[in-house]
């Protein structure tokens, strides 16, 4: 006790050293118990939010050992319609044998036929004609707003040459006008065709439709009847070919994915010349027809025209594929299908099958850093399709089909045609897309592939110049960058007599008994893949846990266009990545912190060398001074973790983390216990030492056999000179800051790095709102015991030399130089400590990346000017204290020192003491029941949510105004399918909030879901979960809303 009761009152009379210590070890604590806590809480969260969204259609697919492009294996990642890209390769025994295997719930396979052409039908105008009238009819083919492009265009023209009282008439027909029929349709009509609708090459695949309508639900979505399963193929007969065929069942689907629209103009001259009507009856020859079309022009530009009809139409919704349909306009009256049709395929002698895009390594336009890959071209449709597709056509017996997509189109995927063996189809019902299923999480997406194209927008154009973004939908060419997905299914025994046994490209696979994201499960599903290439030898991919990530492709004559493809493993990067980073954070804040607490014990003892000598001289044996030494290095480490606790407790509460009561006593006893062990040795030889040596104060370097007096000619000199002087202390000093330092840079990288890592995915992008601000405790800590350890030494020099410092003012230094020559040497070791961890944290971080962005070398920039910063700021003390000496007070000794130096009043140690306790309560009331703290928090307003300021559009608009707006919206006219009232409405909402101030950005997205909410919580309107889908249109009946009822509306994209 007398030992124990020594110590305090030494720990009193030396508080101008230690409470530097006690602050030490107490951020020590402090730091690693709240990060401890953090990164648990870290983890736990980022599980649990990886958990919700970790799950897709399925989880495994299954290809043949060669479907693995070489872009996927070197980067992880998988085209956004891999499902769309066959390769064939599976048998049906092999799927047969995946589908028995314990733990698979639903295997679907996918076995892609090829593409099948059928000419989708003609555009006619019915009108009332008139004799003696020149008529020129306008066919475009164009695509949506907004693109607009033009695809084709047909122009043609007829005429009535005389009528009959009987109503029979004499067409003129030419450039592509044909079946001209007059008197047929009442009260003097006719009926021209006038142009071709587009020629569509439809997708057919195989699939087993059990595994299906499990997997996405087909059966609800299908109408009329549902393919037969298992089921054997029948014989029938092709009327076309007159031939005995196999007959296959077919599910069409209601989507064309036709970004289309078709626009006819009619015009009217009158006939008066009659060299060209002549010219029009007499024309056999092409050069004839040459003539007279000269003449129709130049007739059209002279005379004045008139317009009969001016018409467009979108052809989704209106054209299916594998239907011939003629589609009739009539002037005044909305555009309709004609009266005949049916389901047909006239190219059924040829199929093409696709063949997979290959990639190479791009550069983005921007500059950016970020995956970016440029698609590669492999010839023209007239060079590399045209001349397949012509080997295939019969010589005689059915029509020639036509080579419809031009011969200058890019080929990005290979087709390969081939003749099927004798067929005929039986269209046994049809399915609609966004009946499918429910709503698949954007987050843990993964591609349906056969029930939709990939989703692409155009981001720049081909110079690299930003555009407008724009959704690009399929085109017509079957062998473009983005296709069509399957529009027609058909069974896996229609796939096998098409293609053969080996017939199936992929197999989606969902494993039963899996749910969160737990080691368990994706023990279970990784169990399961290892089962699969075990037992049939293909390869198998877990797509559990992946996410979709946004890739920049640079399509030749396109542009930039943004794609999303697949990262697999995304959940595992995620909480790997995670762990990873917490992991390297700790482990170089510890090694930080040892080398503080080092050199902290080792400053304890060298400051205390002469009185140990002092006591040992008077007789105290050295077990005696290595109790008393060690008694006061222990007391205050306890000292010091039982405030870092209480302190940790407090900041776990106030960051909204769980406490882990064992995770933060144990991590607050570490640094203390390592404190205590860094004493024990160096207290041993001091203890040990004989009173002569020990009374030999000081580490200084013996001076040089010359004799010679080097005296400084500068403050640096001087400083540099100081420093040299206590080489051992300057270098442990040094490598502290260095650790801070280097801790800083590796923690600049690993969290940009991490944030990047997760962002390339949107899970990550979600997961990553969670994780952010906790990792900036590391740094803090870090730096401020680098600063702690500058100032310790320094002020421990400054005691050492204050002869030295009394000596020099003595001889006219004046107290600014003195306090300067301090400066420099917190300065001079700040520099050398940011240099050397700039360099260690580059090297770690280069370990650890394998790489080094330039943004770790600006970090290892900023580093070595804010150590720098940092010295000469923590030696402002220590220079302040060497400033303030008196001359005549140091050179007469220690104790005229010490009397100089002055006592604290008794009324401000009591003070201090009081403080002290008040603080401690306040700590341990706050860190059990949360109260006091919080109060405080509260009072001082400090955390306290600031009352939310109205914007300006919630002030101006009232309920009454809101209901004019809602009037004016419903007089736009139903909004639907995209129409112009829908683009009328949205433009009127966003300059409607424009003028409230508000910037308004908009641009058309489909919705997966929506559900509406009101104020207290209630859910007023909801997309049922079985029509779960695009959402195209929405009309809420709100009973009993009134006007200044606020709602809620929260939505699920399709993609961001």
């Amino acid at each position: 006790m007398q030992l124990l009761g020594m110590a305090l009152g030494d720990v009193w009379r030396r508080q101008s050293t230690l409470w530097l210590r006690f602050a030490g070890l107490l951020i020590i604590c402090a730091g690693l118990s709240t990060f401890a806590a953090a990164a648990q809480t870290l983890e736990v969260t980022a599980t649990a939010r990886v958990s919700e969204h970790w799950r897709g259609a399925y989880d495994l697919l299954v290809r043949p050992p060669q479907a693995a492009s070489e872009t996927e294996r070197r980067l992880g990642l998988v085209e956004g319609n891999y499902l769309g890209t066959p390769q064939g390769g599976i048998t049906r025994q092999q799927y047969q044998t995946i589908k028995a295997l314990d733990g698979v719930e639903v295997a679907a396979p996918v076995a892609t036929i090829g593409f099948l052409r059928n000419d989708t039908g003609g555009v006619d105008v019915e009108l009332t004609a008139q004799p003696g009238l020149l008529y020129r009819a306008e066919v475009r083919v164009a695509e949506t707003a907004p693109s607009d492009a033009l695809l084709q265009r047909q122009v043609g023209y007829f005429a009535l040459s005389s009528v009959g009282g009987d109503g029979s008439a004499r067409p003129l027909l030419m450039d592509g006008v044909r079946n001209l029929s007059y008197g047929s349709f009442g009260k003097g009509n006719c009926r021209a065709t006038v142009g071709d609708l587009p020629v569509l090459w439809t997708l057919v695949a195989g699939i087993d439709p059990g595994e299906e309508a499990k997997l996405v639900g087909l059966d609800r979505a299908a109408s009329g009847e549902y393919l037969p399963d298992d089921a054997p193929l029948q014989e029938a007969y092709d009327q076309t070919f007159r031939r005995k065929a196999i007959e296959i069942p077919l599910l069409v689907s209601e989507n064309a994915f036709l970004g289309l629209e078709v626009a006819l103009n009619v015009q009217a001259v009158p006939l008066r010349n009659t060299d060209v009507l002549t010219s029009l009856q007499k024309a056999q020859t092409e050069e004839s027809w040459q003539k007279a079309r000269q003449q129709v022009e130049a007739l059209f530009a002279a005379d004045q025209t008139q317009t009969v009809l001016q018409q467009e139409v979108a052809l989704e919704g209106l054209i299916r594929p594998l239907e011939h349909h003629a589609l009739t306009f009539r002037p005044g009256q909305p555009v309709e299908l004609g009266p005949y049709g049916s389901f047909v395929a006239t190219g059924r002698n040829v199929l093409l099958y696709p063949g997979p895009v290959r990639y190479e390594a791009g550069v983005h336009p921007a500059g950016v850093s970020g995956l970016a890959l440029s698609a590669i071209a492999q010839g023209t449709w007239g060079e590399q399709i045209a001349p397949q597709i012509e080997t295939f056509i019969p010589s005689s017996g059915v029509a020639r089909p036509s080579v419809d997509v031009p011969g200058d189109a890019r080929v990005f995927r290979p087709l390969s045609a081939y003749e099927p063996p004798p067929f005929v189809f039986a269209v046994c019902g049809s399915y609609d897309f966004a009946r499918l299923g429910g709503a698949q999480d954007p987050l843990a997406y993964v591609p349906l592939g056969i029930y939709e194209p990939p989703l692409a927008t155009l981001r720049y154009d081909e110079a690299g110049r930003p555009v407008e973004p724009r959704t690009l939908t399929p085109d017509l060419n079957p062998a473009g960058f983005i296709p069509r997905p399957p529009l027609a299914l058909t069974t896996l025994e229609a796939a096998e007599f098409f293609r053969g046994e080996a017939c199936i490209d992929a197999i989606r696979v969902r494993v039963a008994g899996v749910s969160g994201y737990t080691p368990e499960n994706v023990a279970r599903v990784e169990q399961v893949a290892r089962e699969i290439m075990e037992r049939t030898g293909l390869h198998v991919d877990v797509v559990a846990g992946s996410s979709p990530r946004q890739v920049l492709v640079q399509v030749p004559g396109l542009g930039y266009v943004e794609e999303q493809w697949t990262t697999l493993g995304s959940a595992a990067q995620v909480t790997g990545g995670i762990n990873a980073a917490n992991l390297t954070l700790l482990g170089c804040l510890l090694v930080a912190a040892a080398l503080y607490i080092g050199n902290t014990a080792q400053l304890s003892l060298l400051t205390r060398q002469g009185e140990i000598g002092l006591l040992k001289a008077t007789g105290w044996r050295s077990r005696h001074v290595l109790a008393y030494v060690l008694g006061e290095v222990l007391l205050l480490g306890a000292l010091a973790a039982v405030m870092a606790g209480l302190l940790s407790l407090v900041l776990v509460r106030s960051l909204g983390l769980q406490p882990a009561w064992p995770v933060i006593a144990a991590v607050s006893l570490v640094a203390p216990a390592l404190y205590a062990v860094a004493a024990l040795y160096p207290a041993v030889r001091a203890a040990q030492q004989p009173p002569n040596l020990a009374l030999r104060w000081g580490e200084v370097a013996p001076a040089g056999r010359s004799g010679r007096l080097a005296l400084p000619i500068s403050l640096l000199g001087l400083a540099c000179r100081q420093l040299w002087r206590r080489q051992a202390r300057t270098l442990l000093t040094v490598l502290i800051a260095a650790a801070g330092v280097a801790l800083a840079v590796v923690l600049a990288g690993v969290v940009v790095q991490l944030q990047g890592m997760l962002r390339v995915t949107l899970l990550g992008q979600y997961v990553a709102l969670s994780i952010r601000p906790y990792h900036y405790i590391m740094v803090i800590t870090a730096l401020a015991m680098g600063v702690l350890a500058i100032t310790e030494g320094l002020l421990t020099g400054v005691l050492e030399r204050a002869r030295e410092f009394g000596l020099l003012a003595a001889v006219g230094w004046r107290p600014r130089q003195v306090g300067a020559a301090v400066l420099l040497e917190g300065a001079l070791i700040g520099a050398l400590g940011g240099l050397a961890g700039g360099v260690g944290g580059l090297g770690l971080f280069w370990r650890l990346a394998g790489a080094l962005p330039p943004y770790v070398w600006l970090a290892a920039g900023l580093g070595l000017m804010g150590a720098i910063a940092l010295g000469a700021l923590a030696a402002a003390y220590p220079a302040q204290q060497a400033s303030r000496l008196m001359p005549a007070a140091v050179l007469a000794g220690p104790e005229s020192r010490q009397v100089a130096t002055g006592r604290i009043h008794a009324a401000w140690r009591w003070a201090g003491a009081v403080a002290g306790l008040l603080v401690t309560a306040l700590l341990a009331g706050s860190a059990i029941w949360g109260g006091p703290e919080r109060a405080l928090r509260e009072g001082l307003g400090l955390g306290r949510a600031p009352a939310p300021t109205p914007h300006a559009a919630e002030r101006a608009v009232s309920g009454e105004q809101a209901l004019a707006h809602a009037r004016t919206l419903a007089a736009l006219g139903p909004r639907a399918l995209g129409n112009e009232a829908e683009g009328r409405a949205a433009d009127y909402i966003a300059n409607t909030l424009a003028s409230y101030g508000w910037q308004v950005q908009h641009e058309p997205f489909p919705l997966r879901a929506a559900s509406l909410y009101g104020a207290d919580g209630s859910l007023l309107f909801s997309v049922p979960q079985d029509q779960a889908g695009a959402v195209r249109g929405l009309a809420v009946p709100f009973q009993g809303l009134q006007a200044w009822m606020p709602i809620s509306a929260p939505v699920a994209l399709i993609a961001p």
